[in-house]
């Protein structure tokens, strides 16, 4: 009986923060204002990350670029049979620093950013009984090399160095424990690699297109746990999970010198993200216990357009897209929050020459509005939680850019 008690306590550990919040497209302040479209442009070096191929058709030398986004999040939970609403605000900060350098027809990057996840949860207990406290995110640091194999045909290859990092304080409604709750804390860290490849292929003088595959990969994560209820206890704990194939591709008219448009479609294969499997050490009385959770999580699609007018010394950038979730109906839960989002975006292009010698300020604004999804007691799946949730975003990017020749 007590060595079933501490398997249950076990389960309480695999508390999770992941999802399609996972799939963090905010890569390049520029291209944000622009929808998030940017495969078939691809002339900043922020094609490390996008997509390589296009490193060989930079225009400058070599480009630095540094700069942040500030996500303010409005996670929403509210009980089935009540209108009023919880809100986890918990803001995140995502900076990111680019690199690119080309000669003749080679071409090369270095990206230092956080393309999955970033953010995190925060719950208040007092509220509705729901407490948590968590953040992840994974860093890569990503070299790349490209080349123009032909006048209008660019390949590239990126690779990338994945730090996973979790850290997260749990006080949750548990029914298999005997006290009805489970609390507790972790933190994880862990590495893996992975890969992209790309190309783009000027059609014409006013037609590009592009399309990169950015590879899955498996993460594992070690750290220690400590267990606080129903029984305490501290171990040693991993998590390892798979994270999915991204297919990106798109277009780029070029209208005029001044007029550009673009458009991204994306295909990602979350579905491989099914299960999590986490093992505990040091439990009392068994040693070492594996757990799988369930998912079912679906594939899902990203669409993405926008435009940019330029002047002599100014920008102007808009664009909207369509975000869809991989979380499927039923397994919704406070510590999981995602829905269907419209997203709205614009930015602007700053020459800041007369300050600081071939430099530009670009930002970008990002507002994001959830389809409220309802998970109720008959539909319910893997830990899902009865209740309405729902999910709105706003960002702002800040990022310098300087031409270094």
């Amino acid at each position: 009986m007590r060595a079933k008690l501490f398997i249950i306590v076990f389960f309480i550990l695999s508390n999770k923060v992941f999802g399609s919040a996972w799939d963090n497209s905010l890569i390049g302040i520029r291209q944000i204002g622009m929808g998030g479209a940017t495969l078939g442009l691809a002339d900043d070096p922020s094609s490390v990350i996008w997509n390589p191929g296009g490193l060989s058709f930079i225009e400058s030398k070599m480009i630095f670029s540094l700069g942040s986004f500030f996500v303010v999040p409005d996670h929403q939970y509210s009980k089935l049979d009540e209108d009023k609403y919880y809100h986890s605000n918990k803001i995140a900060f995502l900076p990111q620093l680019f690199v690119s350098y080309r000669t003749g027809k080679l071409g090369f990057g270095f990206a230092g950013c956080i393309p999955y996840a970033g953010g995190g949860m925060e719950w208040d207990v007092e509220d509705f009984g729901y407490g948590l406290d968590a953040g992840l995110g994974v860093f890569s640091f990503s070299p790349s090399i490209s080349y123009r194999v032909l006048e209008n045909l660019g390949i590239g290859f990126t690779f990338n160095y994945d730090l996973g990092l979790s850290k997260s304080k749990y006080d949750i409604p548990r029914k298999e424990s005997p006290t009805g709750r489970a609390s507790g804390e972790r933190d994880y860290s862990g590495s893996s690699i992975s890969w992209i490849a790309g190309i783009r292929w000027l059609i014409n003088e006013k037609l590009s297109f592009g399309f990169s595959l950015r590879s899955p990969f498996e993460l594992k994560l070690k750290g220690n746990s400590k267990i606080y209820e129903p029984v305490s206890f501290e171990g040693n704990t991993s998590m390892e999970f798979k994270l999915p194939w991204y297919f990106n591709t798109g277009v780029a008219y070029k209208y005029s010198e001044k007029v550009i448009f673009v458009f991204d479609f994306a295909y990602n294969t979350w579905s491989q993200f099914e299960r999590l499997l986490v093992t505990q050490e040091n439990v009392p009385f068994i040693g070492s216990y594996t757990d799988t959770t369930e998912f079912g999580f679906h594939n899902i699609i990203r669409i993405n357009t926008g435009i940019e007018l330029s002047g002599e010394n100014i920008k102007y950038r808009f664009g909207i897209g369509y975000d869809q979730n991989a979380v499927s109906e039923g397994y919704e839960n406070p510590e999981n929050i995602d829905v269907d989002k419209l997203v709205f975006t614009t930015g602007f292009g700053f020459n800041l020459d007369s300050f600081i010698k071939n430099t530009w300020l670009d930002i970008s604004l990002l507002a994001g509005f959830g389809n409220e999804v309802q998970n109720k007691e008959d539909s319910l799946k893997g830990d899902g939680y009865p209740g309405k949730y729902n999910l709105n975003v706003f960002i702002i990017g800040l990022s310098l850019k300087n031409y270094i020749y």
